[in-house]
């Protein structure tokens, strides 16, 4: 699903010029990571709350002779202090959200549930928590034009879409993955 969200984000912003990329919870930077390695010339930031899993990202980039491209910070993003201190606004934000409900923990498969961190799965009681904020501090961060881009848990598309209406963005496009699935949504804010 995550590379369907990178196929998109990459075709979107291909005849931009010196585009400004934000990804929220970059986790191992594979989003960032992949959009750096598929559009070139942009400045790209991952940030993510956890600083052993930036210094995974770092090494990541590194790997992929992506470490002088990609600034990778750790912080909350969603922390007034630390927005402010990014001293910038985006082109585009994209995100891979923690989105599974609580209630459907235990049926995960034992792979997943076991050895993936809680914090980058768990989306609070209906899986919705993440989309909420990203949708509440995204407007702020956008340059005007700039385009918020997620990728969705399984049936949630109509939530999400009710979310970002609620705060400000338009142009709401639903992508389907290769089975049909609704995995990712680009909007636009009306800032």
């Amino acid at each position: 699903e995550t590379e369907l969200l990178v196929e998109t984000v990459s075709e979107k912003i291909k005849n931009i010029t010196d585009c400004s990329v934000l990804d929220i919870g970059t986790g191992s930077g594979n989003i960032i990571i992949s959009l750096a390695h598929e559009t070139g010339d942009s400045n790209y930031i991952g940030i993510d709350i956890d600083e052993n899993i930036v210094a995974v990202a770092r090494e990541n980039a590194a790997l992929h002779e992506l470490a002088d491209k990609i600034r990778f910070l750790t912080g909350d993003i969603f922390d007034p202090e630390l927005s402010l201190l990014l001293h910038r606004k985006f082109d585009v934000i994209a995100s891979n959200p923690p989105y599974i409900p609580e209630s459907d923990f235990a049926e995960l498969p034992a792979e997943i549930r076991e050895f993936e961190p809680h914090s980058a799965l768990a989306g609070g009681d209906d899986g919705l928590k993440y989309y909420r904020r990203i949708a509440e501090i995204s407007p702020d961060l956008l340059e005007k034009n700039g385009f918020l881009a997620l990728e969705l848990g399984m049936g949630q598309a109509d939530a999400v879409e009710k979310i970002l209406r609620q705060s400000g963005f338009a142009d709401i496009e639903v992508i389907k993955d290769l089975n049909g699935i609704d995995r990712v949504v680009i909007s636009r804010s009306n800032n």
